[in-house]
């Protein structure tokens, strides 16, 4: 299957979308985009706390207020997920990272 290259609009944007999240209060563990093979499609992983602290849908409902300050909807909520960063990918970033 033909892999889709991640462009730079899409880098640039998550980006901001990452700035805004912050800003209004969200911990950022690590943010990095993900095309697993079987998929078509690139994904904006987040690993925060707040997955932890408060749970996968008050954790959406925040990505989904950032995401409306920033106007104009630059990507579905279906290519953004939110993770744990006690998941093994989120750890396996923060590894990287560090």
């Amino acid at each position: 299957m033909d892999q889709g290259p991640l462009v730079e609009n899409q880098i640039d944007n998550g980006r901001r979308f990452i700035e805004r999240f912050a800003a209004d209060g969200n911990p950022v563990q690590a943010a990095f985009w993900v095309k697993a093979a079987e998929e078509d499609s690139w994904f904006l992983y987040v690993a925060t706390d707040n997955v932890d602290r408060v749970g996968s849908t008050a954790t959406y409902r925040a990505v989904h207020a950032s995401m409306q300050k920033l106007g104009e909807s630059w990507v579905l909520g279906s290519e953004l997920k939110v993770i744990s960063p006690n998941k093994p990918i989120a750890k396996d970033v923060i590894g990287i990272m560090a």
